[in-house]
């Protein structure tokens, strides 16, 4: 029988090889572009030290910084900047490794280069795969012709997130092509890889444009006077609505489970009533009652 862990223990090896021998390809190109040419780097010094130190040196910071312990699926931010930490201290190891055994280094020139080249290899492994397969995601779905053209209202954490969960999801049919926010900060910027195309005034002349069947509101906190006036604004256009359960405005991962339609308590101005099922309820059972008042 398999062990659960035998898939990850095999990835992590494979990715601390592939790191070693980014760091030897890197090397190698780095010095070609220095001297010239491949041709001309062999027998440039101490070329076979130089390419086994720092495999083992990269190999070495990789472990350290526990990089090969990487998510295809959920890496971020954090994850790329222990990748830069772990490739100038891999840099750093070599250079002293190097001096220790009193071996010739490498020109400056060489070293930077080698270290942006290699940065750009454990990069591409950890995150080449998730873009590559959001990709496909996305072409699937355009390809099965069955996709509802999306718009996000809130260009803010909750929206970001929504957009990152939405893209690695096969449960929906939707294709994001942007958002809407009327934070002037964030017009004409880019969030996730889709522009920020206006404001929320600006719905009714994007849906056409874009030919948008659904928004998307991640938006918290939306008050009821603003949605309403978003509704009314858009009761011209075919187009539906769904939003975020106000949860989400906590940081907590959204997917296309957690979108619901709109409902009439989001456009009251006032907190739901929610009527009491104890004894008291007994006041009221089975009589006629007159409700005073419009707000009733």
């Amino acid at each position: 029988m398999n062990s659960p862990y035998r898939i990850p223990i095999v990835r992590s090896i494979l990715l601390v090889l592939a790191d070693g021998a980014t760091a030897a390809a890197a090397l190698a190109v780095a010095l070609s572009l220095h001297l010239g040419g491949l041709d001309a780097i062999a027998g440039y010094g101490p070329l076979t030290q130089w390419l086994l130190l720092l495999s083992g040196a990269r190999m070495g910071t990789t472990l350290l910084f526990g990089i090969q312990r990487w998510s295809f699926r959920f890496s971020g931010l954090n994850e790329a900047l222990r990748v830069g930490l772990a490739g100038v201290a891999g840099t750093a190891a070599f250079c002293a490794a190097l001096a220790a055994s009193r071996t010739a280094l490498p020109a400056t020139g060489v070293l930077v280069s080698e270290l942006l080249l290699a940065l750009l290899g454990m990069l591409t492994l950890r995150f080449g795969p998730r873009v590559i397969w959001i990709h496909r995601l996305e072409r699937d779905r355009v390809r099965d012709g069955a996709v509802q053209r999306v718009l996000i209202a809130g260009a803010g954490a909750s929206g970001e997130l929504l957009l990152r969960d939405l893209a690695r999801s096969r449960d929906h049919s939707y294709l994001v092509l942007g958002f809407v926010d009327d934070d002037a900060h964030k017009q004409g910027t880019v969030l996730a890889g889709r522009p920020v195309l206006g404001t929320l005034a600006s719905i009714p002349a994007l849906v056409p444009k874009h030919r948008i069947e659904l928004v998307l509101i991640a938006i918290h906190p939306l008050p009821a006077p603003r949605l309403r006036e978003l509704l009314s604004i858009c009761s011209s256009l075919q187009v539906r609505f769904k939003m975020l359960p106000p949860s989400h405005a906590f940081g907590l991962r959204s997917g296309s489970s957690d979108l619901r339609s709109l409902a009439p308590e989001d456009l009251l101005p006032r907190t739901e009533v929610g009527f009491s099922t104890s004894a008291r309820a007994q006041w009221v059972a089975g009589r006629s009652a007159l409700v005073t008042g419009a707000a009733g």
